[in-house]
């Protein structure tokens, strides 16, 4: 059972997707080498290009109409 009152897990979490949001955005859509290499050392290449691909769905659509 989750213990509702621990949000350690939950205020963790949403600072790393921050984190990667902002290593994001600063990098033109790409992690970087030492951010791949550190914070996000546990995610698989096959992770790293999805979450690098959905970002780019998400914040870089094709505005043209």
């Amino acid at each position: 059972m989750i213990n509702l009152s621990d949000t350690t897990f939950d205020n963790s979490s949403d600072r790393l997707v921050a984190l990667l949001i902002r290593f994001l955005n600063q990098n033109g859509g790409q992690l970087s080498n030492r951010a791949r290499n550190k914070e996000f050392c546990g995610l698989t290449d096959e992770e790293v290009q999805a979450i690098e691909n959905k970002h780019d769905e998400i914040f870089h659509q094709d505005q043209s109409p």
